[in-house]
């Protein structure tokens, strides 16, 4: 089992479920991408790794048809690999943004491993290609490439009674007071409330790829009560940047999967 959880194509795998799945109760998984090639690919790395039982010859359903900005594929794959990735990779089912996962402790055990850093570090720069193919973007003015995550902020009883107070179903952000968004700012950037796989792959572009990087919350994108869990969910959005003059080494030593021309074009055409 080592084995397979080592091999890159595993980590390809891993990185666009991160970037793009979502794992149920009962372990089933469900990849969903605008790009068919991506899901393709995706599904591709698992069945080489777990056997093609894993997936139906079903091709991937198309939804949300008359929402462009939710339009998308999406495919299922048995919960035989889902119930793995929570008893052997500890990922948590259910909505990530909750969940916080960071990443897996075989990764954090194996990155100490000095005598296999060569095959650690080609197995993080295919997670990576996954993950910011899946979530991640160039910026053609800034000139930076970024990793988009949300995360759910922690928040102390001060805040959550003031939310008690203030909250309403269906209140967009504009539509809270602007003093009470400004707290919620202030809260997003404390560093307990950073996403822990960002940050974690943030000291790792830098101690493994010689890559500098940072983390910063940008703002906060919704504000709900999660029924099932009897919470209210304030989620933040944090971007990992890494700026222009890491670019070329970016682009050298990582970039986006082949597959994603798109950010590859972009990448080309911020660092020439």
């Amino acid at each position: 089992m080592i084995g397979k959880i080592k091999d890159v194509k595993f980590a390809r795998f891993l990185g666009g479920f991160i970037s793009e799945g979502n794992l149920a109760d009962n372990g089933t998984i469900k990849i969903t991408n605008q790009n068919l090639e991506f899901i393709d690919h995706i599904v591709k790395c698992a069945t080489a790794n777990f056997g093609t039982d894993i997936v139906t010859s079903k091709p991937p359903t198309l939804e949300h048809i008359s929402d462009k900005s939710k339009f998308g594929y999406h495919k299922y794959l048995s919960n035989k690999l889902g119930k793995f990735l929570m008893s052997c990779i500890e990922i948590k089912p259910g909505r990530r943004v909750i969940n916080d996962d960071p990443l897996p402790s075989f990764v954090l055990e194996w990155s100490k491993n000095k005598e296999d850093l060569i095959n650690f570090k080609e197995w993080l720069k295919n997670y990576l290609q996954s993950r910011l193919s899946g979530d991640g973007w160039v910026h053609l003015e800034k000139k930076w490439v970024g990793l988009t995550k949300v995360k759910a902020l922690r928040m102390d009883s001060y805040m959550e009674k003031k939310l008690l107070f203030l909250y309403s179903k269906g209140k967009r952000i504009k539509d809270y007071p602007k003093d009470f968004i400004e707290e919620l700012k202030i809260e997003s950037r404390r560093l307990r409330n950073f996403p822990k796989e960002l940050i974690q792959l943030n000291e790792f572009l830098h101690e493994i790829f010689n890559i500098n990087s940072a983390v910063r919350c940008v703002g906060i994108r919704t504000i709900y009560f999660d029924k099932k869990r009897k919470i209210f969910v304030i989620s933040g959005i944090y971007h990992l940047l890494i700026f222009r003059k890491d670019l070329i080494k970016f682009k050298q030593e990582i970039n986006f999967l082949e597959l994603d021309v798109r950010n590859r074009e972009r990448l080309d055409y911020v660092t020439r």
